[in-house]
């Protein structure tokens, strides 16, 4: 294994571990905050942190993604001296893109709160605000952080944080808080962790800050101006739409089911396509600022074929899962929220499949593609969701939203071989959906003698995971250098696991044709 896999190997390991430590203790709190609220008041809830989304996105505007590249890219001798300056002028702008989206919160709440025929929405808004600011600065803070390759320092600060803000919410649903004690919550945790992220980074930079070449500054801002905007309409594209029109025409109770189901399906993307797209992209940044464009191709080609194991799962499992799920966490109260998140996994997994390569055109400034493709498909999103959700509601919001991320999917596919030369893994992707058909075959078969939720869910994981891996060798889906990363990871394990996983290598290696 070279150097440069090595690195990554890691890195996603530690971004996949603080993934799946965060998710699992967001998805208990999200758990007891709908329980405790109801399906009426916790859609409440979440249509305030959607509405809020809108300052932060104003607040952040990408800074976090530009803060992780140029510092990534300042890796070279004699360049690292304004490395500091660059994140101050990040946090800098995020401040002030705050102040001024907080102004106009603060003075448009009640008109909002009207619109939606929510009066509780006004004050919400404003508590949701304040914990804007020290979220985006975090954001920005972490993101440099990863720049520098300091992936073990963010994961544990993200797992404090989460570990925290559970405690805090349990604590306020125990004292039998609402809404408002909710968003105060997340305000002391943004806090927190941006205390913890500002010592780590000023430890990690150089004491002095130097400022950069004008042509750096520039640079640096136009990646945030073209990659906020992005940002804007990839949410649109994403979440944000659903909740905006749910909330108008499907009322509280539809946010909840959808946004829940939302949060599920972006939790199971996260915790290892997400993570390996987080640790791709220095590493594509520094390729780009090397100007090893075959290296960068090769890599992403790689990346994406790794990224469609993990994605077609995600894509075809929803229909066996997610009543389940919805029903084992939430109660019977959520069950509507079961075929939304079934329909939900598809984008999931679609947006894996493409995550190597939108992170391969973000880290070479392929600005144009992406306000391009991106107005186009959240002009489609909003026109879907307008015409499917008045009359199927959450159900509704999930096609419109799924029918847009396999469009967008495939058009950042093209993208990555078009403008650079990506080969795009087909006749793979295509064997990964056999191997997970053919995995999920027993699972749904059994389903015609249930077994109980609890029952049904285990089984289904126990014999996917055990059928998945033999079925990507039987299909060609992994190749002979598949097997050999394979084992020299297993050789970076601890030394009591080494002979059993290498024996499950030897085992699957031998189903290969």
């Amino acid at each position: 294994m070279t150097p440069l896999a090595a690195a990554v190997a890691g890195h996603t390991l530690l971004a996949a571990l603080r993934f799946a430590g965060t998710a699992a203790l967001a998805v208990v709190g999200a758990v007891a905050v709908a329980r405790w609220l109801g399906p009426e008041e916790f859609g409440v809830y979440r249509l305030a942190l959607g509405l809020v989304w809108a300052l932060e996105v104003l607040a952040v505007l990408a800074l976090p993604a530009a803060a992780n590249k140029f510092v990534a890219e300042l890796a070279a001798p004699g360049a690292a001296r304004w490395r500091r300056a660059v994140v101050a002028g990040c946090l800098r702008r995020a401040a002030l893109g705050w102040a001024a989206g907080f102004a106009a919160l603060a003075a448009g709440h009640r008109a909002v709160a009207r619109f939606y025929r929510r009066p509780a929405l006004g004050p919400a808004l404003l508590l949701g605000g304040l914990s804007v600011l020290p979220g985006a600065l975090a954001a920005v803070m972490a993101g440099a952080l990863q720049g520098l390759g300091r992936f073990r320092r963010t994961s544990a600060v993200a797992l404090v944080h989460g570990a925290l803000t559970l405690a805090l919410t349990l604590v306020a649903l125990a004292a039998g808080v609402g809404v408002l004690g909710l968003l105060a919550v997340l305000l002391a945790g943004n806090l927190l962790q941006a205390a913890l992220l500002g010592t780590a980074l000023g430890a990690a930079l150089p004491a002095e800050a130097e400022a950069p070449p004008a042509e750096l500054r520039r640079r640096l801002t136009r990646f945030a101006r073209v990659m906020g905007a992005l940002a804007v309409l990839n949410a649109v594209v994403w979440e944000r739409s659903e909740i905006f029109v749910l909330g108008r025409f499907a009322g509280p109770e539809a946010v909840a089911f959808y946004s829940l189901a939302y949060t599920l399906a972006v939790h199971a993307r996260r915790l290892a396509p997400a993570a390996l797209g987080e640790a791709l992209f220095p590493v594509f940044a520094r390729l780009d600022g090397l100007r090893d464009r075959g290296g960068l191709a090769r890599a992403t080609a790689d990346a994406t074929r790794y990224m469609a194991m993990l994605g077609a799962p995600l894509a075809l499992a929803g229909p066996l899962v997610a009543a389940p799920l919805i029903a084992l966490a939430f109660g019977a109260a959520y069950r509507p929220a079961a075929p939304v998140l079934a329909i939900l996994l598809v984008a999931a997994g679609a947006a894996s499949v493409a995550q190597p390569a939108s992170a391969a055109l973000v880290a070479t400034e392929r600005y144009r593609f992406f306000l391009l493709a991106s107005g186009a498909l959240a002009a489609a999103n909003v026109a879907l969701d307008l015409l499917l959700i008045p009359a199927w509601g959450a159900v509704g919001a999930a096609l419109a939203n799924t029918t847009v991320q396999v469009a967008g999917a495939g058009a950042v596919l093209g993208a990555a071989h078009r403008l650079l030369g990506v080969a795009v893994p087909g006749v793979a992707l295509a064997r990964c959906l056999a191997a997970a058909a053919l995995a999920l075959a027993l699972p749904a078969a059994l389903r015609a003698w249930p077994l109980g939720d609890g029952l049904d869910l285990a089984a289904t994981g126990l014999l996917f995971a055990a059928a998945y891996p033999l079925a990507l060798a039987g299909t060609g889906a992994l190749a002979p250098d598949d097997f050999r990363r394979l084992r020299a990871l297993a050789a970076r394990l601890p030394r009591p696991v080494r002979p059993a996983v290498d024996a499950v290598v030897r085992r699957v290696e031998a189903c290969c044709p």
